[in-house]
């Protein structure tokens, strides 16, 4: 293994979504929005975002048509697998996931396990790479509402899946990763889960399939372990997704690990000039109140492109950033 990295995570945005249903089995539910958080874990920095932070770029993307997630119980672990470039599997500088939440009652517990030479279907020889282990993820706090979340992981150190070997023949590496909910809510008395995704950008390897591993009910493991499949934990079956896609949300991220955060306040010129200023203050200022119609060049700074409006909302958003640096030098 190469390295195992534990993260507490304090995040200050959050974001109600307007329920849609659930599948008949209470496991499957439908959100229609989305809201993004990056959380640089090598400071503890962060940031609501409109796009993309900038430095990184996707490599290996699969976050499209992400419109249900799965909630699972606290000793099931999840996994999930695919096939990776080798320019890809070098150096992956972040993670982004996306996890939903109804009625979580706590901020979310989530370990995140990646695997080289692993193509699913309980296969064996699978070799273990990097564990993340987060805490402190935001969990929704309305009754009955249904909450997605997509969080990008600036990583302390780059997770190198170069040693995945080719088990299929397809020239790409084999790797795997499972999601593990440490606290996911005990008698239905809440939901969390990761987001399903589909048609992949550029991700390869998707099965339309999940492997599902449990913990034995007479052999519990310690508070702190980590659930590794075959090691702490049996596999349960292979299913298929019950939605016509096939991959869990799993967006792998190459670029300058130095580059900081972009700044939404960033908003004068158009496009920014790197700073948040009194110039931006200013032109948020002139358009405040106004309700429908502008733009994030007006004001309208919430996260993925705002509402519409410039309100209270951005102006805390503004003001949090104020005096800050946004581009890398």
């Amino acid at each position: 293994m190469k390295h195992i990295v534990s993260f507490a995570v304090v995040i200050l945005a959050s974001t109600i979504l307007s329920p849609i249903g659930a599948a008949a089995d209470g496991r499957l539910w439908r959100v229609d929005q989305t809201r993004h958080v990056a959380i640089d874990l090598r400071t503890g920095a962060r940031a609501p975002l409109h796009g993309a932070l900038r430095g990184l770029e996707p490599c290996w993307d699969s976050s499209q048509n992400a419109f249900y997630f799965t909630s699972r119980d606290r000793d099931e672990v999840l996994l999930d697998w695919g096939d990776l470039a080798a320019d890809c599997a070098q150096r992956i500088n972040a993670v982004t996931i996306s996890y939903g939440t109804i009625d979580m009652p706590e901020d979310v517990e989530l370990d995140i396990v990646f695997y080289e030479n692993d193509n699913g279907f309980n296969s064996t020889g699978r070799d273990l790479n990097s564990v993340l282990r987060l805490s402190g993820l935001p969990h929704a706090t309305t009754p009955g509402v249904y909450v997605r979340w997509v969080v990008t992981l600036e990583l302390v150190a780059p997770i190198d899946l170069s040693g995945a070997g080719d088990l299929d023949g397809d020239h790409l590496g084999d790797f795997s990763y499972t999601f593990h909910f440490r606290n996911a809510p005990l008698n239905d008395q809440g939901f969390v889960g990761p987001v399903i995704a589909g048609d992949p950008n550029v991700a390869t390897g998707a099965e339309g399939s999940l492997d599902i591993y449990r913990l034995e009910p007479n052999d519990p493991a310690g508070p702190d372990d980590v659930l590794l499949p075959g090691v702490n934990i049996t596999y349960y079956g292979t299913f298929w997704f019950r939605v016509p896609f096939g991959q869990f949300y799993m967006v792998l991220q190459q670029g300058d690990p130095n580059t900081p955060f972009a700044c939404l306040g960033d908003i004068e010129p158009p496009g920014g000039d790197c700073d948040v200023d009194l110039s931006d203050l200013a032109i948020l200022l002139s358009n405040f109140g106004v309700t429908t119609g502008a733009t994030r060049d007006d004001g309208d700074i919430q996260p993925d492109a705002g509402d519409g409006d410039v309100d209270l909302g951005d102006l805390s958003l503004i003001l949090a950033e104020f005096g800050q640096a946004c581009c890398a030098p």
